[in-house]
């Protein structure tokens, strides 16, 4: 399904949205999925530095932040890197991912996550990582859907991850 509401914006985010930004993220906190998300993480440095680097890319539905994410320069955050693909020369990393409970589960988020994608490509980018919390189902097989094929596990923060990987064409698919 994708979703495809006349009042549908996508676009990357803008300095003055990042106190909406900041409360989705907060919104979620507790949420089945969102488990390596608490009081300071994601922090208001996140949105204002992905902002400040056009790595946050936001779905508006009339003037509301409905959706969220961000895919931009590789983190140096003490993640194992070694189980992606090796043939790949710039990798981008899809994380903070999250959508408002009132419109999640209609295709909203891979809508945003597809345009993101694109413009990755666009960018130069030919590979994008994402680490999922392993014990995010849902999250875990939505990734796959969109066309991420996982490639190994690695822990930081306390918890576990399974090491993402969209490449070739960025797994971008036409339907969802």
């Amino acid at each position: 399904m994708t979703y495809e509401p006349e009042t549908l914006t996508l676009t990357k985010a803008a300095p003055d949205d990042g106190a909406e930004i900041f409360a989705l993220y907060r919104s979620l906190i507790g949420e089945a999925g969102m488990a390596a998300w608490h009081d300071d993480y994601p922090a208001p440095e996140n949105v204002r530095d992905d902002t400040a680097s056009g790595s946050l890319y936001v779905a508006k539905i009339d003037s509301v932040i409905a959706s969220v994410c961000s895919l931009g320069d590789d983190a140096d955050d003490g993640f194992d890197y070694s189980n992606f693909d090796k043939s790949v020369r710039r990798w981008a990393e899809l994380s903070r991912v999250g959508t408002l409970r009132a419109y999640q589960r209609r295709g909203l988020s891979a809508t945003l996550i597809r345009f993101a994608l694109g413009d990755a490509r666009m960018r130069g980018y030919d590979g994008v990582r994402l680490f999922v919390n392993e014990l995010s189902p849902v999250a875990i097989a939505h990734y796959a859907k969109l066309g991420a094929h996982y490639c190994g596990r690695t822990s930081a923060y306390g918890h576990t991850f399974l090491c993402g990987e969209f490449t070739g064409d960025l797994g971008i698919k036409e339907t969802v």
